[in-house]
C-alpha cells in the first residue's frame, strides 16, 4: 500500500518505528501460549471477582458488556465452562435487553454478546430485542442523521448489525450498517493521517504544540470494531473490500505511531503531552493487528514484532493479582493516565487481544 507524504515522512525520521531486534529476549516458544493463557485467565478472573463500582449503572452499561466480549474470548480461547456462564448470568441479569437509550451505540454494544451466546445457545430470547430496537430504528430512516457521530460508536453498533445480518439472514441490515458507517467514516475520517478524529469537535482543532488529535482509544475502538465487522460480513459483500481497505490503511498508520516502550500513548501524534503508557487504546489496538495477522491480511515479519512489544508492555501493567492497570478513564479525548487506572472496558480489550495473540501462537505451535 502507497505510504501518504506525512507517513512517510515519519518512517523516514525514525519517529515511531522500531526494529524487532527491540522486542524481547528469545523466548521459549513451546511455553509462550501456555503463558498467554494463564495470564489472560489470571487478569479475567480478577475483573470478575472484583466489579468496578459505577455511578449510574443503567448508563454506563457499556464498560461492562465490552468486558464480557472479552470473558467470551477468554471461554473461546479456554473452553473453561464457567467463563461463558458468567456471561450468560450477566445476559440474564439484563433480560437480554439492550440499553436505555435505544439508539445509542454505546447501550447497543451488549447486542456483541448476545449474538455471541446466540451462536451457541440458538434461543431466540437472547437476540429478541437486538433485532427489535434495530427493526424500530430502520423503519424510522435514521440513514444520513449521522446517528454513529463519534468514533466509538464504530466499535460499538456495526458489529452487532453484521452478526444480526448473518444469523437472520436479513441483509437490510447490512445496507443499513453501511449506510450508517460510511456517515461516520466521511465526517471523521483523514486521509491524510489515515487515523479518525474523536467527534467533529476536533477536525480543525490542534493541540498545544500545534498538531492535530488523535486519540488512541478512539482509534483503537474503530479498527477493533472493523475487525469484528469483517468476522461476519461475507467476503463476497460490496462493502466488505472498502472496510478492509480502511482497516489495512490505520493499521499502516498506527503501527508506525507505537513507542518503543510497546505501548501507544493517548494523544497519538505528540507522547510528550501525555507521556505515560495507555492500556487500553494499546490493547485493542494489539487485538486488531493479532486478528489481522491470524486472518493473513497483515504481514506477519512486519506485525508480529509490533504484536509482542504491545504485549510485553501491557503484561508489564498487570499486578500480581491480575488487575490491568495504565487504563485512561471514560473520556473523550487524550488524557492523563496513571499506574493504578483501571475499568472493565481496558480489561475486556486486554482479553479480545490475548485470545488473538493465543490463537496466533497456539496455531504455531502446532505447525512447528
Amino acid at each position: 500500500m502507497k505510504l501518504t507524504s506525512t507517513l512517510a515522512f515519519l518512517l523516514l525520521m525514525g519517529l515511531y518505528a522500531c526494529s524487532e531486534n527491540d522486542v524481547l529476549p528469545n523466548e521459549n516458544k513451546a511455553n509462550e501460549s501456555l503463558a498467554v493463557l494463564k495470564l489472560m485467565q489470571k487478569v479475567c478472573d480478577w475483573q470478575l471477582q472484583n466489579p468496578s463500582e459505577r455511578i449510574n449503572e443503567s448508563n454506563e452499561m457499556w464498560e461492562r458488556a465490552v468486558f464480557y466480549l472479552g470473558v467470551m474470548a477468554t471461554y473461546h480461547s479456554t473452553q473453561e465452562q464457567k467463563y461463558q456462564e458468567a456471561a450468560l448470568n450477566w445476559g440474564k441479569e439484563n433480560d437480554f435487553k439492550l440499553g436505555p437509550r435505544r439508539t445509542h451505540g454505546d447501550d447497543q454494544v451488549i447486542g456483541q454478546l448476545y449474538l455471541e451466546l446466540y451462536d451457541n445457545y440458538h434461543d431466540p430470547k437472547l437476540i429478541e430485542d437486538v433485532a427489535i430496537v434495530f427493526d424500530n430504528m430502520m423503519n424510522y430512516s435514521w440513514s444520513g442523521k449521522k446517528v454513529w457521530n463519534w468514533c466509538d460508536g464504530l466499535f460499538m453498533a456495526p458489529p452487532v448489525l453484521s452478526h444480526l445480518a448473518k444469523v437472520t439472514q436479513n441483509q437490510q441490515y447490512l445496507v443499513y450498517m453501511d449506510s450508517l458507517w460510511h456517515d461516520t467514516y466521511e465526517m471523521l475520517y483523514d486521509e491524510e493521517y489515515q487515523l479518525f478524529y474523536r467527534d467533529n469537535r476536533y477536525i480543525d482543532t490542534v493541540d498545544v504544540s500545534g498538531k492535530k488529535i488523535f486519540w488512541s482509544r478512539g482509534n483503537g475502538w474503530v479498527i477493533a470494531g472493523i475487525a469484528r465487522v469483517l468476522d461476519q460480513l461475507p467476503k463476497s459483500h460490496p462493502s466488505y473490500e472498502k472496510y478492509l481497505q480502511v482497516y489495512l490503511e490505520m493499521a499502516q498508520s498506527i503501527s508506525l505511531l507505537q513507542r518503543p516502550n510497546g505501548f501507544w500513548t493517548s494523544n497519538l501524534l505528540d507522547a510528550n503531552i501525555y507521556p505515560d503508557p495507555e492500556t487500553s487504546g494499546t490493547a485493542f489496538f494489539t487485538y486488531a493487528f493479532a486478528w489481522g495477522v491470524n486472518q493473513g491480511y497483515l504481514d506477519e515479519q512486519i506485525y508480529l514484532p509490533v504484536i509482542k512489544r504491545a504485549w510485553l508492555g501491557m503484561i508489564s501493567a498487570v499486578n500480581e493479582k491480575g488487575r490491568l492497570g495504565y487504563v485512561q478513564q471514560p473520556w473523550h479525548e487524550p488524557g492523563p493516565v496513571y499506574a493504578e487506572g483501571h475499568q472493565e472496558y481496558g480489561t475486556g480489550g486486554f482479553l479480545l487481544a490475548a485470545s488473538e495473540y493465543y490463537e496466533y501462537l497456539a496455531t504455531k505451535e502446532t505447525a512447528d
